[in-house]
């Protein structure tokens, strides 16, 4: 079965648009890092190489013609951020259940990579070319090992299903948040790579319920508002600017996707122009997915 969606744009109005529509949650990282005067003062080094490496890396590639690497980098970097948060979501949903056992916390995590990772083995199985963001931004597998991968993904669910109903049943504990990620990854993953297999649908799902909730935990979080003047002075319209960014981005995502092509050609633009735009554009991005491997790890105390 499989979902028909309109034609992959060029790639420069992809990247643009899929920076809009992820924008909202992706900037957000800006505020537990370079807003936050501890995250600030350990990380400074970081802060300050990454992006510099990211911009002269990004244009550097795309000038000298490698833009197939700087794609595949992109897909890599955004499969692994994902999966890692998806894990994330799942450890902080387990936590929350203070009865439960360090094995019944492990299947959690377990099945939480299985979800992510199956269904993602199966979409770039050779005869599919499967992708990300777009073709060969993802390294592909041979048939029969993804074919041999996904037929795990059923037995790992049964597992963490009884596992779980065991639980619920010895503790008279019933953890909501746990069932609310499990469904949420199903929806985002399995549904769309396997049953679908539409890549696109999937990455759209996955977006909306990694960056909305993702969103909401740094901006609730206390230590961003006792270090960051800027968020004293907006966190009484936080949920007013959050709708309107959102409107916002949309509307950008449209034009940008849709209009601006039919008025602009970048191809106008000479090479190094349009190098540097790749870098300063995708800089954001791939900044976020560096330093979530660092701000989310328990030294730096953003979640309690």
């Amino acid at each position: 079965m499989n979902i028909s969606l309109p034609q992959t744009p060029p790639f420069f109005y992809f990247l643009l648009g899929w920076i809009a529509v992820d924008g909202s949650h992706f900037f957000s990282t800006i505020f537990v890092t370079y807003l936050d005067k501890d995250i600030r003062q350990r990380l400074k080094a970081q802060l300050i190489i990454i992006p510099f490496v990211l911009i002269v890396g990004a244009s550097t590639l795309n000038f000298f013609g490698y833009k197939n690497i700087f794609i595949l980098i992109l897909g890599l970097s955004a499969a692994y951020h994902f999966i890692r948060q998806e894990s994330g979501w799942m450890k902080i949903a387990s936590r929350l259940d203070s009865k439960a056992p360090s094995w019944l916390q492990k299947i959690d995590i377990l099945t939480s990579y299985c979800m992510t990772i199956l269904p993602l083995a199966w979409t770039i199985r050779m005869s599919n070319n499967g992708h990300w963001y777009e073709k060969g931004d993802l390294i592909y597998l041979p048939d029969h090992i993804s074919e041999l991968l996904i037929q795990l993904f059923w037995p790992v669910i049964i597992v963490f299903i009884l596992s779980n109903i065991y639980h619920c049943y010895q503790t008279k504990i019933f953890n909501l948040s746990k069932l609310y990620v499990f469904i949420n990854t199903l929806m985002g993953w399995y549904i769309p790579r396997v049953i679908l297999e539409n890549p696109y649908l999937s990455v759209a799902l996955i977006t909306l319920h990694h960056g909305v909730p993702y969103f909401f935990i740094v901006f609730k979080h206390e230590r961003i508002s006792q270090n960051s003047k800027v968020f004293n002075k907006l966190k009484k319209y936080k949920y007013i600017l959050f709708y309107l960014a959102s409107v916002s981005l949309y509307f950008a995502f449209y034009y940008i996707m849709f209009v601006l092509p039919a008025f602009i050609s970048f191809k106008n633009f000479n090479n190094f122009t349009q190098s540097v735009a790749y870098g300063i554009l995708i800089a954001p991005l791939m900044t976020h997915f560096l330093l979530d491997s660092y701000i989310w790890k328990r030294k730096y105390r953003l979640i309690s």
